[in-house]
């Protein structure tokens, strides 16, 4: 009852709300005394439990408390998993579910203070509660000077658990307010560790680049260091800095090299940044950003093998990078390597199936080594995926391999997998296009061959129509365009014979020769159509 109420006062904006798991601050974070060492809690519009909830007859709080060294053991685990384990979602869970079951019950203060620390190092990976999180990391290091608990007590099991030294501590809290934007918060903590490397790297996400470059200086003239000459390169933009650094070094610092190249990368000057991003990977390896820069400059500088493998690489370290498979693929496509490019793209296509561009890609490699399958497939994609751009040349070319396979004279009715796809793919054309006269030529073609005369009748008028735009009958373009869908029109009308088709064939080219006769009257396609003209009244005679 006196949580509901704590509750519904909260909820009425009464920031002086107490129940009996602490009182709310000002933002809306509960606050208790739990063992010597003060809890921050979740704010109360936060949504994620910060513990296990189990069934109405389940109460969580009857389980039996460890023992001060099954605490530091589980500390221990959850420790050993964060430094060795991929750092995913599965991970982070195990580890908040040790952090839960230590802080339930609290016999020892550096046990309970490594369970907070370990728990914070899990909610700040999560937008919810990453506030929370830096909060409880700056309680963690303002204890430091409370004169509760002793010193006795402090130590006590202070070998057992991983604990980080207060000037670990307060440097881990900097890292995390960098991480939340708090960046002059961050730049405070880091002067008074001595930190100036990170402080720079402060100043300049801040942009404050006239204070980073006063504080480099400062550090040069007490003692020259390649990251520190590194540094000024990066803020003077100048490429002295980074050869005197390099230099410095002993041609062992490699970030000077990699900023080096990034710049150069950056000015387009594509020759002269490849060999110092080989120079640069050579030392440090696990730079996949390098190496994706290093095959993308290989690539603008037609070094193909080069960008080959610089971009696998890439792979290697990042799997799911679908860019690269797809620039490894151009650049087969570049050699003539038609099956690489194949081969690559289609490890594209596995990780990112909505890139139309990368279907456009899978499509052209496969047009090259005529694999209509993987060709028909890919047109089917983009036509999901950019309903309006329809490339008629290529569904021409399906259309006509389609018909190769397909025996008009046969009796059987059965059609291969790729002829239906074919079939599929016109069906689903025709519901998004209608005014391109190309395709229906294309269907009109693959339907006369299929012997469907009235839907090719069909086609043949939707051709005529789509021709028959603006200004038809005094251009000459459109008016050749307009005759020759005319004439093959009026041969389909011819097949179909029927007294009907007979007078639309007459109706349609009388009409078309009245309004063409002023400008085209002596034109030879005009001369064609008042034959053909000639030859549908003595059929209907």
């Amino acid at each position: 009852a006196a949580a509901a109420a704590a509750a519904a006062a909260a909820a009425n904006g009464d920031k002086n709300a107490v129940d009996e798991r602490g009182e709310l601050d000002e933002d809306g974070y509960k606050k208790r005394k739990e063992g010597g060492v003060t809890v921050v809690s979740a704010n109360v519009e936060c949504d994620i439990l910060e513990r296990v909830k189990l069934d109405e007859d389940q109460d969580i709080d009857d389980q039996l408390p460890l023992s001060n060294v099954d605490q530091a053991y589980l500390l221990g685990r959850c420790g050993w998993i964060r430094r060795n384990r991929a750092k995913d979602e599965m991970n982070r869970e195990m580890q908040a579910a040790i952090c839960g079951r230590v802080v339930m019950h609290s016999t020892n203060w550096i046990v309970f203070t490594t369970s907070l620390l370990s728990r914070c190092r899990v909610e700040i990976t999560k937008p919810q509660t990453v506030d929370k999180a830096c909060l409880q990391m700056q309680v963690l290091v303002d204890q430091f000077n409370d004169e509760e608990p002793s010193a006795a007590q402090r130590i006590a099991m202070v070998y057992t658990v991983p604990f980080p030294p207060r000037w670990g501590l307060r440097k881990e809290l900097a890292e995390a307010m960098m991480k939340v934007g708090m960046l002059r918060t961050a730049a405070g903590l880091y002067k008074e560790l001595g930190l100036y490397k990170e402080m720079v790297e402060c100043y300049i996400a801040m942009d404050e680049e006239e204070l980073a470059e006063k504080l480099v200086r400062e550090q040069l003239e007490e003692r020259k260091t390649p990251y520190m000459l590194s540094i000024m390169g990066f803020l003077k933009k100048d490429a002295a800095w980074y050869e005197e650094a390099w230099e410095l070094s002993g041609h062992r610092f490699a970030q000077a090299r990699r900023w080096h190249a990034q710049m150069l990368f950056e000015q387009q000057r594509w020759s002269e940044c490849i060999p110092l991003f080989k120079e640069a990977l050579a030392i440090s390896t696990m730079y996949p950003d390098s190496w994706f820069k290093l095959g993308c400059a290989a690539m603008r500088d037609e070094q193909w093998d080069t960008a080959v493998q610089a971009f696998l690489r890439v792979v290697k370290l990042e799997p799911e990078s679908f860019e690269c498979w797809g620039n490894i693929g151009a650049v087969h496509m570049g050699q003539q390597n038609y099956s690489g490019a194949l081969h690559a793209f289609e490890e594209a296509i596995k990780l990112r199936r909505d890139s139309w561009k990368m279907w456009q890609n899978l499509r052209a490699a496969a047009l090259q080594t005529e694999r209509w399958g993987l060709v028909l497939n890919a047109t089917l994609e983009l036509l999901n995926l950019q309903e309006k751009d329809i490339d008629v040349p290529i569904v021409a070319l399906l259309v006509e391999e389609a018909l190769k396979d397909s025996n008009p004279d046969s009796q059987e009715t059965t059609k291969t997998h790729f002829q239906q796809g074919v079939e599929r793919l016109l069906q689903a054309i025709t519901t998004r296009v209608s005014d391109d006269p190309r395709f229906w030529q294309v269907y009109a073609r693959y339907l006369h061959e299929h012997k469907d005369y009235r839907m090719e009748l069909e086609c043949r008028r939707k051709v005529l129509r789509s021709c028959q735009t603006a200004g038809w009958h005094s251009d000459p373009d459109k008016f050749r365009q307009v005759a020759g869908a005319l004439a093959e029109l009026t041969e389909a009308y011819l097949r179909e014979g029927s007294p009907k088709s007979l007078f639309s064939a007459k109706s349609a080219l009388s009409t078309a020769l009245a309004k063409s006769k002023d400008s085209f009257e002596q034109h030879d396609k005009y001369v064609a159509l008042k034959e053909l003209l000639e030859t549908v009244q003595a059929k209907a005679a």
